[in-house]
């Protein structure tokens, strides 16, 4: 069944084709910086589990959004076969659900390394788990076409394409095919619960860690603060998929406009990708000195941070890296951090949604661009970058 009919145009079928090329050229950039930094460095179950992750973003970003829906948004259909864009969803759709058995190994991988630092390597060995990733990721290829071959049996056969007329992908025809989404619900809510219960173990574990620790020791505790800092990075990618869950399973259905649609159910999608592969490049080791000029650019702090102390009524910097006695605000501060952002990044995100639904004013469009900026500042500066500082 075709879904190249006659519809009518609106401006969103310019905007939403430019948004997702700009959106997938970025996101694809992104990923395969990843892809390339992570090659130049020593290879942990933890960075095998981000390297493919990054090239399964690489590749969806590729092929359902630049190659796929960017046409299809702006002509109407896709320019590939329907049998090849059939082909290509029946997959998308198993890998998403792959993807939250990976946030829960990555969840438990992170939580091992805070528990038992020493032990990790030979409790999350690097054959091990090339051998989970190949076995789960070729399980749910060939599953996804034995899937696509019952489907096409059927006659009228059923086919996931992606409809220009409604900015998203449907399975067709639509009287006769459909998606069990009662169960995507289910394993997504299963799946969400566990994520929750092992990242609240690990934050008791880092809190735990972070109270009892002697400031005499500190070198020898720099694996455990390293793993945390990496805790931090699962935390942030839990969220978007989280994001992602809400809009699909919840937000979508509660406004009836195109634009909404596309909003919910692939532009939020597609960011998700993006933001993924832009998180895991942030947090890995040569980005370092890229989070400290960020940190500098926003705060308006030099490059390389110092404080003064006082020797013989001289000044002296002192790096910020130093050892210093650890209270109960070195706990308190990072929370507080890192909730409040969570809440304005909410906030400011809730604006933007609800001023794109309004005529645009002079005054609207300055609103909208100020929480445009607060949302930027309050994820990299404060929820990415003070946050673990404060902790750490």
């Amino acid at each position: 069944m075709s879904l190249s009919r006659i519809y009518k145009r609106t401006p969103l079928d310019v905007v939403a084709p430019t948004l997702l090329l700009l959106d997938g050229v970025i996101g694809m950039a992104a990923n395969g910086a990843l892809l390339v930094v992570l090659c130049k460095e020593s290879m942990t179950s933890f960075s095998v589990v981000c390297w493919v992750r990054a090239f399964v973003n690489f590749a969806l970003l590729f092929l359902v959004f630049v190659v796929d829906n960017t046409p299809a948004a702006l002509l109407g259909s896709s320019l590939l076969p329907e049998s090849v864009e059939s082909v290509i969803y029946n997959v998308v759709l198993l890998v998403y659900m792959i993807n939250q058995v990976m946030s829960l190994f990555i969840a438990v991988n992170r939580c091992t390394a805070v528990f038992f630092p020493l032990h990790y390597n030979r409790i999350f060995r690097l054959s091990l788990t090339v051998i989970f990733m190949a076995v789960i990721y070729l399980y749910t290829i060939g599953a996804a076409v034995s899937r696509f071959i019952e489907k096409e049996k059927r006659n009228p056969p059923c086919r996931l394409l992606f409809s220009g007329e409604e900015m998203t992908w449907m399975a067709v025809p639509p009287e006769l095919c459909s998606e069990d989404f009662g169960s995507m619900l289910t394993v997504g809510l299963t799946f969400g619960s566990l994520l929750l219960v092992v990242n609240f173990i690990t934050f008791a574990r880092i809190i735990h860690f972070q109270y009892v620790q002697n400031g005499d020791h500190q070198s020898s505790n720099e694996k455990v603060r390293a793993n945390i800092l990496l805790w931090f990075q699962t935390i942030l990618q839990d969220l978007l998929y989280t994001t992602d869950f809400i809009f699909t399973a919840i937000l979508g259905s509660l406004i009836n406009e195109r634009w909404w649609v596309f909003l919910s159910y692939t532009f939020v999608w597609e960011n998700v990708l993006t933001l993924d592969g832009i998180i895991m490049m942030v947090f890995s080791a040569p980005a370092k000195p890229i989070r400290g000029r960020l940190r500098s650019f926003f705060s308006g702090k030099p490059k390389k941070p110092f404080q003064m102390q006082t020797i013989s009524g001289r000044w002296k910097p002192m790096n910020i890296s130093g050892v210093y006695e650890r209270t109960a605000l070195d706990l308190l501060a990072p929370v507080l951090i890192f909730v409040d952002g969570l809440i304005g990044i909410v906030a400011n995100g809730a604006l933007l949604v609800v001023l794109c639904k309004e005529t645009m004013t002079s005054f609207s469009v300055v609103c909208w661009i100020r929480a445009f900026v607060n949302l930027v500042i309050l994820l990299l500066v404060f929820v990415v970058d003070n946050a673990p500082a404060a902790l750490l």
